[in-house]
């Protein structure tokens, strides 16, 4: 009987050692770490659907759209042709480029999100390299397609916006550094 007591409490230290460890991490940054897992999912299904499907992309449509989109300007106000000719501008040579380095492009989408998602793993087990590992893949997800594609209206507009959630989210993950060792 004595043994079977002193199992019993010893797997009731166990239970309390685990809930001990769980409840260090918080709440919020678990949230976050969910957060980060979905995305990364996310832009693992995009980067693999952006190599399988770049063997489709013909750009000789995107230039006969091109053209067609050139005609319609010509008929419209001179200031607003400039400002739309001047984006369809940047939006023709940011298409061209993905379509040319399409491949290029999901690779390095896949191992940003494999690498947000390993360092949003490592946060979630409250391991301090993880905040480093997660910041450097949000500044190599923005600087690496930026150096590819290049920098002009659209694509200065969608990393911009990608920019911005990200350091929000590295200001949340920072203030959750307390927490981890």
């Amino acid at each position: 009987m004595t043994s079977e007591l002193d199992n019993t409490r010893d797997n009731l230290d166990i239970v309390d050692e685990v809930n001990d460890r769980d409840q260090k991490r918080p709440t919020f940054l678990t949230v976050l770490c969910i957060l980060t897992f979905a995305v990364s999912a996310y832009y693992l299904f995009d980067g693999t659907a952006t190599i399988f499907v770049s063997k489709s992309f013909d750009s000789t449509k995107w230039h006969a759209m091109m053209e067609g989109v050139d005609e319609a300007l010509q008929d419209a106000d001179p200031n607003t042709a400039k400002l739309l000719e001047s984006f369809m501008g940047s939006l023709s040579k940011t298409i061209e480029k993905s379509i040319e380095n399409a491949n290029l492009l999901g690779f390095i989408t896949i191992a940003i999100a494999l690498l947000s998602a390993y360092g949003a793993y490592l946060m979630y087990k409250l391991n301090r390299k993880g905040f480093t590992v997660y910041v450097g893949a949000k500044i190599l997800g923005i600087v690496i397609p930026l150096i590819i594609l290049g920098f002009n209206m659209v694509t200065g507009f969608a990393y911009g916006f990608a920019a911005f959630i990200g350091i929000i989210f590295v200001i949340l993950y920072g203030v959750n550094r307390k927490h981890m060792s």
